[in-house]
């Protein structure tokens, strides 16, 4: 049979929405329409893992960049992630082309060009009246999240150069044109 040879490294809770925080996925299960735009293109997937399961389960509160902004947490995303650029570089070796990376935009860990900051999102919850109070002490930073700025990190320090984009986690049936042409383009280019 034959191979395209081409594959896409996909955030965890592309492929499995069960990963996220409670109440907060837009799709019941996979992305299907990310997932159709990949099978139509011919493109292999390999699905990252989730580092915020891994560090606090299923039952954690939804948190922001600066919390998860720890030594050991970006330890622990390098150490889960070395099996991914593993994989990496043995498909390069016998000339397997890494398409690109979808992430997942306004995550703490797998945002590509937004994540969330708190402001003041410390000590107790207690010091919070209402859920809006702690809503409004959340701001958007065009910035990577942990987990992508360690795999970017890694990436750099092998000598891969991979394209990232980031679906829009507020929206996401609104990133499927730009995810498309995304893949388009970088499929076409190589």
């Amino acid at each position: 049979m034959q191979r395209s040879k081409k594959i896409v490294l996909l955030s965890h809770c592309i492929l499995n929405a069960n990963s996220k925080i409670i109440g907060y996925s837009q799709y019941p299960g996979v992305f299907k329409e990310i997932v159709d735009i990949i099978d139509r293109l011919d493109l292999g997937m390999i699905q990252l893992p989730c580092p915020e399961i891994l560090a606090c389960g299923m039952k954690r509160w939804g948190k922001t960049k600066d919390q998860y902004d720890t030594k050991h947490y970006r330890e622990m995303c390098r150490d889960i992630l070395r099996p991914v650029v593993e994989q990496i570089y043995a498909y390069d070796k016998v000339g397997y082309e890494i398409v690109g990376v979808i992430g997942v935009d306004g995550s703490p860990s797998c945002g590509v060009n937004k994540t969330c900051l708190g402001k003041s999102q410390y000590g107790s919850i207690s010091n919070f009246k209402t859920i809006e109070e702690i809503a409004d002490s959340i701001i958007e930073a065009d910035d990577p999240g942990i987990f992508m700025e360690e795999f970017m990190q890694l990436l750099t320090d092998e000598g891969f150069q991979l394209p990232f984009i980031g679906i829009n986690e507020e929206d996401v049936f609104d990133s499927i044109e730009s995810v498309e042409n995304f893949l388009v383009s970088h499929t076409e280019a190589q």
